[in-house]
């Protein structure tokens, strides 16, 4: 989950190009909305956030009313289009959602059949209640496979095929009963990615080629990255302390069926105009209406006043139902939502993000989206979270003033490394409480978190380098900020020890 850096990085500033395409509508659909204070919204909004690049894309019934691209794809200044596809994140999770409904309406899959007659070898931590996971808790996270099982694979280098990445699970825990407890997690959706691929025949990836991109017209989403990057595929950026820098991470196709779907907006209004229509896009049915209404039903309560169903998140804004779902990776942010009483639905896609950006906006539609839902509903945008320029400015202050404190520390240190000297001049200096207490902070604290990090990251079996692939500045900040702390704790032990020695001896002296 917006500032620029502190006191001493110069702001990055981007030219914004645009163009505009609007195609499906006809003038009584869009004439009560105001597309271009929307677009001036947006425009302020990334202008002000250093967004590099933002497509969007509203729809109402059948029709698109509105599709913009803003700012650039890539460093060479290339505009975003309404067909600039983007790593959708999360997004994806619909998908798989989707692919799974439409096997259970083939009769080839049923929800409440468990997860092991399609996969006999299927076992979380060698765990029995595993045999009673079944397909519609995988669909509603509530399998209880935990929440930072899936982090392994946002960490991959997309080596691993889909089934290794599930076989891998018997080493997991399971850490809620089966069908009781929300916990979000990735794995639940690689392993459904897996199913369809066993029960279907073909590729995860092939199926949702045939059965939901072809279809729905979906002529700039893909399935590979390689191939997105051929066709246009906006470069991903992460934010440094405020300032987006092009990033291309790995992308580890063993999580495709949860995160790694790539998508334009263009096409995501086609997919849109379906998930509001019963299932249906032109001529097209990919899903029953009952199947489109099992996907969108509520089921598990996560904790923040919405639910979660399969695929998708269920709330209420503004006195009106929601159906959402955020999508994040390392370098890459997208919001949908759908107002199913006004029949409206709107995509966000945006090449950039930083983990503690969306550790602020966990669980909440993003702040743009949000914005611009309001405006649909004729309101004003009303944040309940910080902006990134808001939130970056504070986190840069912060962390300029901790790293300088700590180095003005160090710089003291050094000034009193002559000890025999200062003895000399000054019989006041001697080894007191206060002279003591920094040690808590400059060796305790740094010790302390390093343990609990190397435990967290032993419990949860994640990598390090997850840390510093979702948020760079934060994580080489706090090693820096860190190892001076060490360092200038290291000094005052030594300058206290020698004090120690030397006031002692001053003292048989006198004695």
């Amino acid at each position: 989950m917006k500032i620029r850096l502190g006191w001493f990085i110069l702001l990055c500033f981007f030219g914004y190009s645009s163009s505009l395409l609007i195609a499906q509508a006809s003038p009584s659909s869009h004439s009560s909305f105001n597309f271009t204070a929307i677009d001036d919204y947006i425009m302020s909004q990334i202008q002000s956030d250093h967004i590099p690049g933002l497509a969007l894309g509203i729809v109402q019934g059948k029709n698109i009313l509105h599709l913009h691209g803003f700012g650039s794809a890539d460093s060479t200044g290339r505009p975003v289009t309404p067909t600039t596809p983007f790593i959708m994140g999360s997004i994806s999770k619909s998908f798989t959602a989707l692919a799974t409904m439409q096997l259970v309406e083939q009769g080839r899959l049923a929800l409440d059949t468990p997860v092991n007659h399609y996969l006999p070898w299927f076992n979380v931590g060698h765990s029995p209640d595993s045999n009673n996971i079944t397909i519609r808790n995988l669909l509603n996270q509530i399998s209880g496979i935990p929440t930072y099982a899936g982090g392994k694979s946002l960490a991959g280098n997309g080596n691993e095929t889909i089934e290794q990445r599930v076989r891998e699970l018997s080493s997991a825990q399971l850490t809620a009963p089966v069908g009781k407890t929300f916990q979000y997690s990735e794995d639940n959706y690689i392993v459904l990615g897996l199913i369809i691929q066993v029960v279907s025949g073909q590729t995860y990836g092939q199926y949702i080629q045939d059965h939901i991109f072809a279809p729905l017209d979906m002529r700039h989403s893909f399935v590979s990255q390689t191939e997105a990057q051929r066709n246009g595929m906006a470069t991903g950026h992460l934010w440094w302390f405020g300032v987006p820098f092009p990033a291309n991470n790995p992308y580890p196709s063993d999580a495709l069926p949860a995160s790694f779907v790539i998508s334009s907006v263009e096409d995501m209004t086609h997919y849109l105009i379906a998930q509001i229509n019963d299932g249906i896009y032109g001529n097209t049915s990919i899903l029953s209406p009952g199947g489109i209404a099992e996907l969108h039903q509520p089921v598990a309560s996560i904790g923040t006043g919405d639910s979660y169903a399969m695929g998708w998140v269920v709330g209420t804004r503004h006195g009106q139902q929601v159906l959402w779902h955020g999508g994040d990776v390392s370098n890459f942010h997208g919001d949908m939502v759908i107002l199913p009483e006004k029949k409206l639905g709107l995509i966000i896609l945006d090449n950039a993000n930083n983990a503690l950006i969306q550790l602020q906006e966990l669980g909440k539609i993003g702040r743009i989206a949000a914005g611009v839902t309001s405006m649909l509903l004729g309101l004003q945008p009303s944040d309940d979270v910080l902006s990134i320029h808001t939130f970056y400015l504070i986190f840069d202050i912060i962390a300029v003033l901790l790293l300088a404190l700590q180095i003005w520390s160090l710089i003291g240190i050094s000034r009193k490394w002559n000890i025999e000297t200062r003895l000399r001049s000054q019989k006041s200096m001697r080894i007191s409480f206060l002279t003591v207490l920094p040690l808590f902070w400059e060796l305790f604290f740094p010790f302390s978190i390093l343990i609990a990090l190397f435990i967290v990251l032993r419990s949860f079996e994640l990598p390090l380098s997850l840390l510093f692939l979702y948020s760079p500045d934060f994580s080489c900040w706090l090693a820096l900020l860190l190892l001076v702390c060490i360092g200038t704790g290291i000094l005052r032990f030594i300058l206290i020890s020698r004090l120690h020695k030397l006031r002692a001896n001053s003292y048989n002296l006198a004695s």
